[in-house]
């Protein structure tokens, strides 16, 4: 069992990456633990081990983009940028933006 005292809480954020507005409804997985992202963009995973992991980030909206971490500390942020199909019509089908 996860010591929760060594647990790590990742708080991020996900913007468009062209018109830097918030992206609601986005699904974010890493290391099996998931979230949705809300109307401001925001989402929190608690109970991370600290290290290395994959976070995966898509909707029906947002191609599947993928970002490597390294989670440390009581909190760990980060802020997304993705590739908004009905926010940038220039991103069409093609793969969106990465973490930044």
């Amino acid at each position: 069992m996860l010591n929760l005292l060594l647990a790590t809480t990742l708080i991020g954020t996900i913007l468009d990456k062209t018109t830097g507005q918030p992206l609601a409804g986005v699904h974010v997985s890493i290391a099996g633990k998931h979230a949705t992202s809300d109307a401001r963009g925001a989402f929190r995973i608690s109970g991370l081990h600290p290290g290395s992991a994959r976070l995966t980030y898509s909707s029906h909206d947002v191609p599947e983009q993928t970002v490597n971490l390294n989670v440390s500390g009581k909190t760990a942020r980060v802020r997304l940028r993705a590739c908004s199909i009905t926010l940038d019509y220039q991103c069409g089908a093609g793969p969106g933006g990465g973490g930044g």
